[in-house]
């Protein structure tokens, strides 16, 4: 459903895009480059990407069959078109292009199910990084050399999924720091002015009982 901001009317609404009470959580805005408006782009496992017009409502579907674990739309680089990022099930991420009919092409292999997935620069670097929920952690991956520089402690299994891994500022200080809700509470991270080590408290181990002071927990 596509509603007015200013007077609530409801302006559009897409055909059903799944069955009965099916929850379709990975949901972004992606500005086609050349293009005079914005898209909603939604993926679904085992089934593609939906893309809504956002003046019209008219919908657009690229065949994909993968399995859709996670999803965000971001610019590589600053001056840069946007483009759709995907993490799946078998580990890897990679970027469709839906003008070409939704190849895509493989950035990484991480070797486990990507729950979840925010693109965006945390390092202070040209180029936008990766963060990731995987195996129970969140990494930060270099968007240049896809290398690993941080990563977070232990959180629940599956932190993150359901599209619940952002950026944020959380400290007023106008860089990124990153929010993910977990099956214990919600977890942030502040960023660092050391590009070594984007966020604090990197090195931690254990459960939500034993964050410290600069990582924020609430149960």
């Amino acid at each position: 459903f596509c509603f007015d901001g200013e007077t609530g009317k409801l302006e559009w609404q897409s055909p059903a895009l799944g069955g009965a009470w099916e929850e379709l959580p990975l949901l972004r805005a992606w500005h086609r480059a050349m293009a005079d408006r914005s898209e909603l782009v939604v993926a679904k496992s085992g089934e593609g990407l939906f893309f809504l017009d956002g003046r019209s409502g008219e919908l657009a579907r690229v065949p994909l069959d993968l399995s859709i674990t996670a999803l965000d739309v971001a610019a590589r680089s600053p001056g840069f078109a946007e483009e759709i990022f995907v993490g799946l099930e078998d580990g890897t991420i990679r970027v469709v292009d839906p003008v070409a009919g939704g190849a895509t092409t493989i950035l990484l292999s991480l070797g486990a199910r990507v729950d979840a997935l925010a693109v965006g620069d945390v390092s202070g670097s040209p180029a936008s990084d990766f963060v990731v929920s995987l195996r129970s952690q969140l990494r930060v991956l270099d968007g240049a050399s896809g290398n690993e520089i941080w990563r977070s402690g232990l959180l629940a299994p599956a932190s993150g999924q359901r599209d619940s891994l952002l950026f944020a500022d959380l400290d007023g200080d106008r860089r990124r720091d990153v929010v993910t809700a977990t099956a214990f509470g919600v977890v942030g991270y502040l960023s660092n002015p050391k590009p070594s080590m984007p966020f604090r408290d990197g090195s931690e181990w254990g459960d939500l009982r034993r964050w410290s002071r600069s990582s924020l927990a609430v149960p």
